[in-house]
């Protein structure tokens, strides 16, 4: 019982701290990621005046829109260079949010005045070499003319070249941080040469839970023309990975509480053996081998049952306790965005570690009371072994 008090209770402890890690994933990248996105269903490109005017202000539930244009571009500072996507957002980016809880370094700066700025994502800071804190230098963005006619004697007049200076850097999903750069919307239409087009249009609900009823009411009003796809569609593999990941942790520790649960094999055994002439007497009484087996049976699920309940107990309260004053931390947290371990219990997970403990213990349980069982025989034969 004590055995598979712990497994079970482990089992429901790590799986509410992976339930922790992945809400702070998830709440830290969402915040970068738009509830709604509308973007061309033909080309690359679209202009903003396609859109029906009216079109955003007839659904209360969106709190603002973003015009966002990004593409490809190459990065130089100093001598080294790197391939990233200019994100050029207009000035409601920040509007209506505020991100300096996503910066590492500096501030969520895009625009002073007349002045540019760039946040730039972690693995790009590194792989420039910058300190966002005291830039020596600017950022050098390079990308292709429309216009240009490449000359192999000046090539660099086959590309737009500007400067920008970084303000921030965010940490939030390798995926983002390795490849993103934020600047204004003015900086991006200067770059790739574009005054009205944009890649897409970025919508913001007041209530994340209305996202599907309104991403259906616009694909309906916009047709064809445009697609509109929400947040898990256009973060699909982050979520499947996410999703992946927390069912290979439940498979592993699963091996864990089947272990616990196997020493039910031994305990019932010995419990035949002992009540030996228990059981010959219960059978010269008229009872029969099927009889016999359930009460092993259920022997063997009182004790898994038993210690499991206790467990998800002892599990849920100790995880509700770490998730109010976080006792336990994280060694070496300073550049982390919590000093101690997160955790987010969900009730599902009670349901699944109790299914699948029953559903193992049943199975250790009824396998030992059918083997051990079948060999005995009434009193008379117990006597004589």
């Amino acid at each position: 019982m004590l055995g598979v008090c712990i497994g079970s209770a482990a089992l429901l402890v790590i799986l509410s701290v992976f339930n922790g890690f992945e809400a702070i994933n998830l709440s830290l990248y969402e915040r970068l990621s738009p509830d709604l996105q509308i973007s061309s269903a033909h080309g690359k490109l679209f202009d903003p005046a396609r859109i029906p005017a009216g079109t955003f202000s007839a659904y209360p539930q969106i709190g603002h829109t973003v015009q966002v244009l990004e593409d490809n571009a190459l990065l130089k500072y100093g001598n080294t260079q790197y391939f990233a996507t200019v994100k050029g957002v207009d000035q409601d980016f920040l509007k209506y949010r505020d991100l300096d809880s996503l910066i590492s370094a500096g501030k969520f700066v895009l625009e002073d005045a007349d002045d540019n700025f760039a946040v730039i994502g972690r693995g790009i800071e590194y792989s420039l070499g910058i300190d966002v804190t005291q830039p020596i230098d600017q950022i050098s963005v390079f990308s292709p003319r429309k216009d240009a006619t490449v000359s192999l004697l000046q090539p660099e007049r086959a590309l737009n070249r500007m400067e920008i200076y970084p303000s921030g850097m965010f940490a939030v999903q390798q995926e983002m941080d390795d490849r993103v750069i934020f600047v204004p919307l003015r900086f991006a239409r200067q770059l790739f040469e574009e005054q009205n087009q944009v890649s897409s249009i970025e919508v913001y609900l007041k209530n994340a839970d209305d996202m599907r009823s309104v991403q259906q009411k616009l694909q309906a009003s916009l047709g064809d023309s445009f697609k509109v796809k929400n947040r898990y569609q256009l973060n699909e593999l982050l979520y499947k990975i996410l999703n992946t990941e927390k069912w290979a942790v439940y498979l592993v520790l699963t091996f864990i509480l089947v272990i616990a649960i196997c020493n039910i094999i031994g305990s019932v055994t010995m419990l035949v053996i002992d009540k030996k002439k228990d059981i010959g007497i219960l059978m010269s009484m008229g009872a029969s081998h099927r009889v016999i087996r359930m009460i092993f049976l259920l022997e063997g699920l009182l004790i898994s049952v038993s210690g499991g309940l206790i467990g998800l107990t002892l599990g849920g309260l100790f995880a509700w306790i770490q998730e109010q004053y976080g006792f336990i931390k994280i060694q070496g947290s300073g550049d982390f965005l919590m000093s101690a371990y997160p955790v987010k219990i969900i009730f599902s997970d009670f349901v699944l570690v109790f299914c699948t403990l029953f559903l193992i213990s049943f199975m250790a349980s009824w396998f030992t009371a059918r083997h051990t069982v079948k060999s005995f025989g009434p009193l008379r034969d117990a006597i004589t072994e």
